[in-house]
């Protein structure tokens, strides 16, 4: 009895077809959407929270409306450098 084995085998699981450069530039990028997203996010609940103002609105009524904005910013920050970390080809 003979087995026939082919002599290109398809990629294994886990594998992908696009080249390296492109997977590195996907990661790259669905790494910023991710983390542009959850900064926007982090910073809209602080709107619905009544910690950031708006529009027409006294500074003096939101005293940690600055923390606000940089803890936004390290939230997308974060998101995106552990979005790019675990979406990268592996090496």
């Amino acid at each position: 009895m003979t087995s026939t084995t082919p002599s290109d085998p398809s990629p294994g699981i886990g594998k992908c077809a696009a080249p390296r450069p492109v997977r590195e530039v996907g990661a790259a990028v669905l790494g910023s959407v991710a983390g542009v997203l959850c900064g926007v996010t982090t910073l809209l609940f602080g709107v619905q929270a009544d910690v950031v103002g708006v529009v027409f609105y006294r500074p003096e009524d939101y005293p940690y409306e600055g923390a606000w904005y940089i803890l936004s910013v390290l939230v997308g920050v974060v998101a995106g450098f552990g979005s790019w970390w675990v979406l990268r080809p592996p090496k």
